[in-house]
């Protein structure tokens, strides 16, 4: 009976889906398998586009892709960024630091992909926490909405965690001191709490692959640092 079903319930899933969420995976295991062989070099060139390619992935498998969808994202764009100008330019909200030129163009000494990757990791976040806390293992006498949303910035910000030594040793952005404070995973909390405010009250569909681009990021993130403490 549960093998049937299964196979009932992988025919729903768009071959789209299966190609995306494979691409992704391959991409960030792949990643580490090219830090090994050639070094920081080559990734530090390649992941402005690596970033921008596992957004256009997310993008074409979400559903419905709506006027609303897009509006949301692109403000979800302009949370992140705005912080971020305002950080890199006062120091105030995250702390001290500098992005390089590696990620590519930018404006007020932020790189446009930085925006990008706000929402994508905003968004992955928000899917994980409610795929989270509509289980059925979920205690149901909590609240969700205020749950998944804390859940979900508490994901965002545990990322960041991951991708900050990663981050400096590929030379993305450097913090003053080679030091990463405090106040810049705080800041990520709330900024990342902000935006998955936004997506929640505009009941914002879940988007599973920025779930699994989210979590094959992480794995890379994991495998890059790994590498680079032993």
């Amino acid at each position: 009976m549960i093998a049937p079903f299964l196979a009932q319930r992988l025919e729903q899933i768009a071959p789209k889906f299966w190609i995306s969420a494979l691409l992704a995976l391959l991409f960030n295991i792949g990643g580490i398998a090219a830090f090994a062989l050639w070094g920081r070099a080559l990734l530090s060139t390649l992941s402005a586009i690596n970033l921008l390619i596992m957004a256009i992935l997310v993008l074409i498998n979400h559903e419905p892709i709506s006027k609303k969808f897009i509006a949301v994202f692109m403000g979800v764009i302009l949370i992140g960024f705005s912080a971020e100008i305002v950080g890199v330019n006062t120091g105030i909200i995250f702390g001290n630091y500098t992005y390089s030129s590696v990620l590519g163009l930018s404006l007020f000494g932020v790189p446009f992909i930085i925006g990008i990757n706000w929402a994508m990791v905003v968004l992955g976040a928000y899917t994980l926490s409610q795929l989270i806390v509509s289980s059925k293992f979920w205690p149901y006498h909590l609240n969700k909405s205020i749950v998944s949303i804390t859940l979900a910035a508490g994901l965002a910000t545990l990322f960041d965690y991951l991708l900050e030594p990663v981050a400096m040793h590929l030379n993305f952005w450097q913090w003053e001191g080679n030091s990463i404070p405090l106040l810049n995973y705080i800041s990520w909390f709330v900024v990342s709490f902000i935006a998955i405010v936004v997506l929640n009250k505009t009941k914002t569909e879940e988007n599973k692959l920025a779930a699994i681009v989210l979590s094959a990021q992480s794995i890379f993130l994991v495998g890059i640092t790994l590498m680079i403490r032993w």
